[in-house]
């Protein structure tokens, strides 16, 4: 069994165009999505970044783990990873990702932790850099069963100057800085304009930006570059012959406000384009090709993975296995599910079944 979970950082569910998004940001992604299992109700349970992957890492909340905001002390974890459970079942694990600059306990478990480029800061890694570790690392062990984590960052700000071209797919605008276009008023109104004209969150306020169409576009161009980055990873496990005999679980941690609630390129709240995520199941040896309306949480990788490799779950595990739902056995998941905001916003958002929504 091989198994590859990715994440593209900070990314709304409602930007992939396998959600129905009218511009094609993830040909790749929508490629896996027509073959395997597409969530349309998929929340984290704890945003942003630490807690999301804390939760996610160790099958349990962050009310539990202790792990609901950034900066906690190395002590705070006591949990076991479901890495460490695969690793001491014989389990190849390894992961691509700089979160180890964050936490130590981002590395338990991975026999092999490869971290891109460590003369770049964390959020800046590319695409470009996580893929010269994975790419060989899959050519060297691609023969044997493992769990590979890939992590880009790159939908979350500072967006990459460099892609241009990219932006060029997905902007409409002539001018972003034409003084007639009122797009970004009411972002401008906001208590916390000082904090995105700072410069980390979206620098070209400073300098009078003003068509909200335009940082919305470099979020395209940055979801499309990562797509079209993990295409690679794809071509070079067809080209292994190992694709179909591959799950790969496709998600992010958590999403990103564009303009909503007077927030502009950040993912400061527990509100729908924050908390409500994509997530595309590919397994052609088990999964038909379905859409899933359950609800359903990043806990629920853990079991689902254990089982997956035939590992026994932990007890302590708060998820649910999503095989049931996978295999068509099974419609719902959670009567309710509850995505907590521990870092800008003590919030929380609640999502029941039938329930529009929120923004």
């Amino acid at each position: 069994m091989r198994v590859i979970l990715v994440f593209f950082d900070t990314m709304r569910h409602d930007h992939a165009s396998c959600y129905g998004y009218p511009k094609t940001t993830t040909p790749n992604i929508d490629r896996l999505a027509g073959d395997g299992a597409l969530f349309l109700n998929s929340y984290p349970t704890d945003v942003p970044t630490q807690p999301c992957y804390t939760s996610t890492l160790t099958g349990k909340r962050g009310i539990t783990t202790g792990v609901v905001t950034h900066g906690q002390p190395e002590t705070t974890i006591g949990s076991r990873t479901f890495p460490e459970a695969l690793a001491e079942n014989g389990i190849m694990t390894a992961a691509v990702s700089s979160l180890y600059r964050f936490r130590r306990w981002f590395a338990q478990g991975f026999t092999h932790y490869m971290q891109p480029d460590i003369k770049t800061w964390l959020q800046h890694v590319t695409a470009d850099q996580v893929n010269a570790l994975a790419i060989p690392w899959l050519k060297a062990y691609g023969d044997q069963d493992f769990f590979l984590f890939l992590h880009y960052w790159d939908p979350h700000t500072p967006y990459n100057e460099d892609l241009a071209e990219y932006v060029d797919r997905f902007y409409e605008g002539s001018d972003p800085y034409d003084p007639s276009n009122r797009s970004l008023d009411e972002v401008r109104k906001a208590e916390l304009i000082y904090f995105f004209i700072s410069g980390g969150a979206v620098p070209k306020l400073k300098r009078g930006l003003t068509d909200i169409n335009y940082p919305i576009a470099q979020y395209d161009a940055e979801i499309f570059y990562a797509d079209d980055r993990f295409g690679e990873v794809l071509a070079t496990l067809e080209a292994m012959k190992i694709l179909d005999d591959t799950m790969i679980i496709f998600t992010s941690d958590h999403g990103e406000a564009m303009g909503e609630h007077q927030v502009l390129c950040d993912h400061m709240d527990a509100y729908e384009q924050t908390s409500h995520v994509p997530l595309v199941i590919y397994c052609p040896a088990r999964v038909k090709p379905r859409k899933i309306e359950a609800l359903v949480q990043h806990i629920d990788f853990a079991p689902t993975i254990l089982e997956a490799f035939g590992v026994a779950l932990p007890e302590e595990l708060e998820g649910r296995s999503l095989w049931p739902l996978l295999e068509g056995k099974e419609d719902e998941q959670y009567e309710a599910v509850f995505t907590n905001q521990g870092l800008w916003s003590a919030q929380r958002a609640m999502r029941h079944p039938g329930a529009p929504p929120g923004h």
